[in-house]
């Protein structure tokens, strides 16, 4: 019996979905939270230009196949709390995500 409870946890606990940055931000339904017990955004000069160069690295490897190809940004972990999602996991990576298109929309 508790190898049952066991399977139906592990089956029931993760949906892993492939989203682009896009959809997360524009689709959240509930939208995100970051719990408060989560650290600030800490990202320093260092972290967000590695972020940067990962990017830009990315962009013009091979400019010819851009539009078909994916930049993998990590996973992103979730929980639905009814009324949020809680950002378990991610949350620099998205916060930094969002400065960087909100200072593009800008400019």
């Amino acid at each position: 019996m508790a190898t049952s409870s066991i399977k139906s946890f592990e089956q029931d606990a993760f949906e892993p979905h492939k989203r682009t940055l896009g959809q997360l931000l524009a689709s959240t339904s509930p939208p995100l939270r970051v719990p408060d017990y989560q650290r600030d955004f800490s990202w320093e000069k260092a972290q967000i230009l590695d972020f940067w160069n990962d990017l830009y690295d990315f962009a013009i490897s091979d400019p010819k196949q851009a539009s078909s190809r994916e930049y993998f940004l990590g996973a992103i972990v979730l929980v639905n709390s009814g009324n949020f999602h809680l950002v378990l996991d991610g949350q620099q990576r998205i916060a930094t995500a969002t400065i960087l298109l909100a200072a593009m929309r800008d400019k």
